[in-house]
């Protein structure tokens, strides 16, 4: 299945460029198995990139900017979506995980929070798993690449793209 990213699908200034989310869906695609169990810190274009590539069996986006919300939900009505904090993701082993914006923790504290989502979300991450990052080469993708590879991450494919997106997977 080809991306085929919906027209009416909002597609903002730090949103990944088609590049970018052709890169996800094909590496999804190849190295995700369908029906898996994906967790997403943001919403939005990716959301549809990754969940298209994969047929989830669960998906859920933390994500609260409204209009973000709405066109997931006018796309994808099977997404659940935490709009309050992280506490509020359902238990359960990902089988993917991916993290670019990451709205919802620490309550009412603006920003991307990236490092700390992929601290999160590792908890939750199957054994085998793999964790993909979006703004993989810039300032703000340095501290979850950083804190990823010193904690037994292997880099095992990437994009270099506008922003980037890499690619992780725990090493035993």
């Amino acid at each position: 299945m080809s991306l085929n990213l919906p027209k009416t699908f909002t597609m903002t200034r730090v949103s990944p460029t088609i590049e970018e989310l052709q890169f996800m869906h094909k590496w999804c695609t190849k190295n995700v198995l369908q029906k898996a169990k994906i967790l997403e810190f943001g919403a939005g274009p990716t959301t549809w990139a990754i969940h298209k590539a994969v047929n989830p069996s669960l998906y859920v986006a933390v994500e609260d900017w409204p209009s973000t919300v709405k066109d997931v939900m006018n796309h994808l009505s099977d997404v659940k979506i935490v709009k309050s904090t992280w506490f509020d993701i359902p238990e359960e082993e990902y089988d993917f995980i991916f993290v670019d914006s990451s709205a919802g923790y620490p309550p009412k504290s603006p920003g991307l929070h990236r490092d700390e989502a992929a601290k999160y979300g590792e908890r939750l991450l199957k054994k085998g798993g793999f964790i993909m990052l979006h703004d993989w080469r810039k300032r703000s993708g340095k501290g979850p690449r950083q804190y990823l590879e010193s904690n037994g991450y292997k880099l095992v494919d990437s994009l270099r793209g506008r922003t980037g997106v890499g690619v992780y997977q725990y090493e035993d």
